[in-house]
């Protein structure tokens, strides 16, 4: 059983790669259509994700399914509801499954934004693709650049317990390109103090932000975990710490990191219609697509 929770920018691009995914595992495929921003702001989304999964689980036996083997999964966006998901429905869920995540706010200087923000422009690798998880958490436009320069915590934020969660000692080093930056020295005494004031209920939220969930929180998420990074991806080390958090939380986490991949690799899968609509196919979207299948095909 897959329950897909989809990016919060174009959900209808997944359909192709999510029923290709269902057909080679001969699973059931629940494609979520949740409530979108900035109509319907967070938790919105996260509680559609939550109701459509505990519904189905529920349902298992009318449909013919197991409730023992069921999955959550989400690209991008779609991973941080995922991850969301998991916190609430907890022991429910087998597996969860995150592809180039976008798990937290807190840090917008992470080692894998300093290295990629240069690198596809669009491809949240720019301002652009992240005002519309600002806008899914009422956070205002006009605050864009305060996140990108990390002013929206304050000092006293950056000393707190969330820091932590997202420390660079938890990061990958050999993950990291460039080697100078392998051992930041990262500032923690500015922050604008009422900007800070005005987000950090709604950053340190897991359910918005699965990354600022406490470790005792890890300890109730589906014991398996199939977490996809990207080397060119300026969330990559958000995914890379999820996997490191997850394991120190005793879960069989699978790391599948591909150095030479991007965020949204996945729709450029060459399957069914996808390839004709986006007109565009790389050979890494299906690397990508034929390794979570066989993962599925083993632990699912």
């Amino acid at each position: 059983m897959l329950v897909n929770c989809d990016s919060l920018s174009t959900p209808d691009v997944y359909d192709p790669i999510a029923r290709e995914m269902a057909k080679r595992v001969s699973a059931v495929l629940v494609l979520v259509r949740f409530r979108m921003p900035p109509q319907h702001i967070h938790p919105a989304a996260v509680d559609d994700c939550v109701k459509v999964t505990e519904h189905v689980i529920r349902q298992a036996h009318n449909h013919n399914f197991d409730p023992n083997r069921v999955a959550v999964a989400g690209d991008g966006a779609g991973g941080q509801l995922a991850a969301a998901v998991t916190l609430k429905v907890k022991r429910l869920i087998k597996i969860q499954i995150l592809i180039c995540p976008w798990l937290q706010l807190f840090d917008l200087q992470t080692l894998s934004y300093i290295e990629n923000r240069k690198y596809l422009p669009g491809m949240r690798s720019d301002g652009d693709p992240l005002t519309g998880w600002m806008r899914y958490g009422n956070i205002p436009d006009v605050h864009l650049a305060d996140l990108m320069e990390n002013r929206h915590t304050s000092a006293s934020v950056k000393k707190s317990r969330h820091a932590t969660y997202v420390a660079p000692s938890l990061y990958t080093r050999h993950r990291i390109r460039t080697e100078a930056l392998r051992d930041p020295d990262k500032p923690n005494n500015f922050g604008n103090e009422a900007v800070s004031e005005k987000l950090s209920q709604t950053i340190t939220d897991p359910l918005f932000a699965p990354l600022m969930a406490d470790a005792k929180d890890f300890r109730y998420v589906p014991s398996m975990a199939y977490i996809v990074t990207a080397g060119y991806d300026v969330a990559r080390d958000d995914g890379l710490i999820y996997w490191q958090r997850l394991k120190n939380a005793q879960i069989k986490a699978k790391l599948a990191h591909y150095e030479d991949g991007f965020n949204n690799m996945l729709v450029f899968a060459p399957v069914g219609s996808a390839s004709s609509s986006l007109h565009l196919t790389f050979s890494i979207g299906k690397r990508v697509l034929d390794d979570l299948i066989i993962y599925l095909l083993d632990e699912l």
